[in-house]
C-alpha cells in the first residue's frame, strides 16, 4: 500500500521528487483550453524552457491571461465606461477582472484620472524645516538640491561657472560638469538617533504602554498563540485583526477576548492581500476603532506585527526603550534614492482593488509640493502623531488618503509621507524595531502576480541555520524578526525561546511537534490552495488534496553533480503520457518546480510523475487526482460528474501526441484501464462516494487511533486516551495552547534552574 502523499518524496542518487497540485478549481472550465491553445508543451530534448518566469512588462503585469469562468465576449459587455478605455494597462485590467461591477470600477478610477479628479496634484507641505540645505544649478537649467555638497570633488574656481542664471543674468549658474550651490536657508530635518543603549530611567518615571496590533492570515493557530503568549503582558493591549476569509482562525481566537479585558478581536475584517491598498483602509480604520472605541485604552505606541514576527528580545525591553524616546515614530525608511523607490514601488502607477486583486490602470503623476519618503509597512507610531494621520482634515492628511486609496503597497508610505510632511517631521528615527529575512535572489520570485499586477519581493522564512545572524543583533534595537514559520522550520523559534527568552525547559512536551489545521467541521467552505512557493520552495497545499481542475506541479532537488537535462512526463490513470518536458539541471545544488500545462479536467484516479535521463527511467512517485463528489456546495449531479471526471476532450491533455515515450516509461497502453476510467466517470451517488474512499485509502491510511472523551470502562478501552499521546493533535502542547497566555508559568524555566 502506498504511504500517505504529504511529504512524499522519491530519492534517487541525492535526488528529491515531490508532487503536489495547482490552483484548485475554476468557476467552470471554459476558459482553461485558452491558455493551453497558446502555450503549448514542447517535446522533450529542445531548447525551450516551459518555466520561463513572466517578465514584469508582460501583458497584464503578470495577471492571467485567462478570463475565468467568462465566455469570449461576455467579459466586456454590462459595463458603462465614461471615457476611452483602450489604453494598455486599463484595458488589459478590465479584460481580466471577472465581474461586470469590478470592471466598471476600474474604468471609472481610469477615467477620473484622465480628468485630474483623482486626487490632488498639490499638496501642502506643514514641516517647519522642509526642504533641503542646499540647492545648485548646472547648465543653467539641471537642478539638484541636496543636505551637503562636495562628494564629486573640491570647491571649483570662479572661472568654472559660465553659464547666466535664469532669473538674473549678472549671476553665473554653473556649467559643464559644474554646480553653482547656493545655501536655501531651511534645516535640514534630521531623524533622531535612537541606540539600544539610551539614558537610564528614573524608577518613578511613567512607562509607556503598548497597542500591539495583530493582523493575521491563514491557519496557523499554533503559532498565533506561541506569539501572543511571548508579548502578552496586563499592562498593554492586544488589538487582533484575522483576515475576514479565515474562519477558524477567528473562531479560535474569540476565547481570548472573552477571558482578558485587554484583548480585542475586531469584527471589522478586511481581505488583506498583498500590496492591496485594502491594508491601509484596514489600519485606519483600527486606529479609529481605538480611539473611538476603546478610550479607556490609553496606549502610548502602535505596534503592528503578523503572525509571522516573533520578539527576540523581551517586551519589558521594548517597554524601557519606548519610554527613553517617548513621542518618537519608528518608521524604517528606504534610504536617498527617491527616483528609484518611487519606480519600485510603483508610485508613480494607479492601482485598484476589487475582487481580491489589485489591478494596475495606468500610470499618473506625482502631486507636487510634498518630500516623498517611504520604506517598510511594519510601524511604531506614537499616539499624538496616528491621532493626526487618522482624523486631520487638513489638505495634507485628506489629499494623501486619496492620494493612497489607488497605490501599491500603501502602508510602505502613507505614514512616512504624513510624517515627513507634517508639524511631526522632526519626530522620527530610522527603525522599524524590525530585523527583517531578506534574500533577494530568493525572495524576488514574481510570486504575487495572481493578487496584483506587479512583481514585488517578500521575506524568507527564518531557520535554524539563522540563529546567528539573530544573536548578531542582540546589541541592535531590534525586538522583532520576521519570517518564522513552524510548519517550515519550528527549531529555530525553540531556539530563540531558549536562548533569548530562557523559555523551554527540557522536560516540557511537544517540543518537537507542530500541528497546523487544514480542515474544521464547522467550517462553511473549504478551498485548499496548491501553488508552489517559490520563495520557500515548497508546496502550500500540506493535505496534498488535488481535483480535476488543479494545476498539478512538481518540486525536484538535486545535490551537486554532473550537468543534466533530464525529461519529466506526467502519466495518467489510464497510462497516457499526458505531456514531457526537458530541464536543465546545473552542476551545484538545485530545487525548482515544474507545472505542465495541461488541459482540464484531469482523470480522476492515480497519476505517475516520472523522471529521464537520456531517456532512461531512473525515478517516478505517484499521486493521486481526487474524484469531486460536491460542486459548488452541492452533492455533483451524474451531468456534472461525467463533465469532471472523463478526462480532457478526445483525451488530449496537450495538443502533442507522447505515446512515443511509453517504452521509456516501462508502460503499454491499456484497454482495461480505458475501459475502468470510463465506467468510473459515470458513477455517483454513493457509489462515487465509495470509489473515492478507495482511492484515499491507498494514500492516506489509518496509522494510529485514540480516545477522546470516553472513560476507559466505555467505547474502545483498549485504545489510548488522545491527551495521554504524543501524536494527537489533543495531546498536551503548552508552548503554543491559547488557554495559557496570560499565564506563563507552564513555560518558565523550572525554579531550581
Amino acid at each position: 500500500m502506498p504511504e500517505p502523499l504529504i511529504n512524499r518524496a522519491v530519492h534517487a542518487n541525492d535526488k528529491t521528487i515531490t508532487v503536489n497540485g495547482g490552483k484548485g478549481p475554476p468557476l467552470d472550465n471554459a476558459a482553461l483550453d485558452i491558455k493551453h491553445v497558446q502555450e503549448v508543451p514542447h517535446k522533450p530534448h529542445n531548447a525551450a524552457n516551459p518555466n520561463r518566469p513572466a517578465e514584469p512588462d508582460d501583458e497584464a503585469a503578470g495577471g492571467s491571461n485567462v478570463d475565468h469562468g467568462n465566455k469570449e465576449g461576455a467579459s466586456r459587455v454590462m459595463f458603462k465606461p465614461a471615457c476611452n478605455v483602450t489604453a494598455k494597462d486599463v484595458s488589459s485590467a478590465i479584460r481580466r477582472a471577472k465581474s461586470p461591477q469590478c470592471k466598471q470600477e476600474i474604468a471609472d478610477v481610469f477615467c477620473q484620472q484622465q480628468a485630474g479628479q483623482l486626487y490632488s496634484l498639490q499638496l501642502p507641505n506643514f514641516c517647519p524645516n522642509r526642504g533641503m540645505k542646499y540647492a545648485g544649478l548646472q547648465f543653467t537649467k539641471e537642478c539638484w538640491c541636496g543636505n551637503q555638497y562636495g562628494q564629486h570633488g573640491a570647491q571649483l574656481e570662479e572661472a568654472h561657472c559660465q553659464s547666466i542664471c535664469p532669473g538674473n543674468a549678472s549671476e553665473t549658474c554653473g556649467a559643464y560638469l559644474s554646480n553653482r550651490v547656493f545655501g536655501t536657508g531651511v534645516h535640514e530635518v534630521k531623524r533622531e538617533e535612537a541606540p539600544l543603549k539610551h539614558r537610564i530611567l528614573n524608577a518613578t518615571e511613567q512607562r509607556v504602554k503598548i497597542v500591539f496590533v495583530l493582523t493575521v492570515n491563514g491557519r496557523a493557530i499554533r503559532q498565533v498563540a506561541r506569539l501572543l503568549r511571548v508579548i502578552y503582558s496586563p499592562e498593554h493591549f492586544y488589538y487582533i485583526h484575522v483576515d475576514k476569509r479565515q474562519e477558524f482562525l477567528y473562531r479560535e481566537l474569540l476565547s481570548l477576548q472573552e477571558r482578558l479585558p485587554n484583548v480585542m478581536l475586531t469584527q471589522q475584517r478586511f481581505s488583506t492581500i498583498w500590496g492591496g491598498a485594502s491594508l491601509l483602509q484596514a489600519h485606519l480604520a483600527f486606529l479609529t476603532e481605538l480611539f473611538q472605541e476603546r478610550p479607556s485604552w490609553d496606549w502610548d505606541y502602535y505596534i503592528n506585527l503578523s503572525e509571522s514576527d516573533y520578539p527576540v528580545k523581551s517586551i519589558t525591553e521594548l517597554r524601557e526603550y519606548l519610554t527613553a524616546y517617548k513621542g518618537i515614530n519608528f518608521l524604517r525608511s528606504f534610504g536617498k534614492n527617491v527616483p528609484r523607490f518611487i519606480k519600485k514601488q510603483g508610485l508613480d502607477q494607479t492601482f485598484h482593488e476589487c475582487e481580491n486583486h489589485l489591478w494596475r490602470v495606468g500610470p499618473r503623476p506625482l502631486p507636487s509640493g510634498v518630500v516623498f519618503d517611504g520604506g517598510s509597512d511594519w510601524i511604531g507610531l506614537w499616539r499624538e502623531f496616528a491621532h493626526y494621520a487618522v482624523f486631520s482634515q487638513d489638505e495634507l492628511v485628506s489629499g494623501l488618503k486619496k492620494y493612497y486609496r489607488h497605490t501599491l503597497l500603501p502602508v510602505e508610505s502613507y505614514f512616512h509621507m504624513v510624517l515627513q510632511n507634517s508639524k511631526f517631521c522632526g519626530q522620527s528615527t530610522d527603525n522599524n524595531l524590525h530585523l527583517t529575512n531578506w534574500r533577494r535572489k530568493q525572495g524576488c520570485k514574481c510570486q504575487y502576480k495572481h493578487v496584483v499586477d506587479w512583481c514585488g519581493c517578500s521575506p524568507n522564512d527564518l531557520k535554524i541555520n539563522d540563529i546567528e545572524k539573530l544573536i548578531s543583533f542582540d546589541k541592535k534595537p531590534m525586538f522583532f524578526a520576521r519570517k518564522f514559520e513552524a510548519i517550515v522550520d519550528q527549531a529555530v523559534i525553540n531556539m530563540v525561546d531558549k536562548t533569548l527568552h530562557g523559555y523551554l525547559y527540557g522536560a516540557m512536551p511537544a517540543q518537537k511537534s507542530y500541528w497546523q489545521n487544514i480542515y474544521h467541521h464547522l467550517d462553511k467552505s473549504t478551498r485548499v490552495g496548491t501553488d508552489f512557493d517559490m520563495k520557500e520552495l515548497i508546496f502550500r497545499n500540506y493535505g496534498n488534496l488535488i481535483g480535476p481542475y488543479d494545476e498539478i506541479a512538481i518540486r525536484h532537488e538535486w545535490g551537486p553533480g554532473q550537468e543534466l537535462t533530464v525529461s519529466l512526463a506526467w502519466v495518467d490513470p489510464t497510462n497516457i503520457v499526458a505531456a514531457s518536458y526537458d530541464v536543465h539541471i546545473p552542476t551545484s545544488h538545485y530545487v525548482s518546480h515544474q507545472r505542465p500545462l495541461l488541459r482540464n479536467p484531469l482523470r480522476p484516479g492515480i497519476w505517475t510523475a516520472c523522471v529521464m535521463i537520456d531517456l532512461h527511467l531512473v525515478a517516478r512517485v505517484q499521486f493521486l487526482v481526487n474524484p469531486l463528489t460536491l460542486y459548488k456546495g452541492q452533492p455533483i449531479s451524474v451531468s456534472q460528474a461525467l463533465k469532471a471526471h472523463a478526462g480532457p476532450h478526445g483525451n488530449e491533455y496537450t495538443t502533442t501526441d507522447f505515446s512515443e515515450f511509453l517504452p521509456n516509461l516501462r508502460l503499454s497502453q491499456s484497454e482495461e484501464l480505458s475501459e475502468e476510467a470510463r465506467l468510473n466517470s459515470h458513477l455517483f451517488g454513493q457509489q462515487l462516494d465509495w470509489w473515492v474512499d478507495q482511492l484515499a485509502e491507498l494514500f492516506w491510511p489509518v496509522q494510529l487511533a485514540c480516545v477522546l472523551g470516553a472513560s476507559p470502562s466505555t467505547g474502545c478501552p483498549s485504545l489510548p486516551q488522545c491527551q495521554d499521546t504524543h501524536w494527537s493533535s489533543r495531546s498536551s502542547d503548552p508552548k503554543s495552547d491559547l488557554r495559557y497566555v496570560g499565564d506563563k508559568l507552564p513555560v518558565h524555566l523550572p525554579p531550581n534552574r
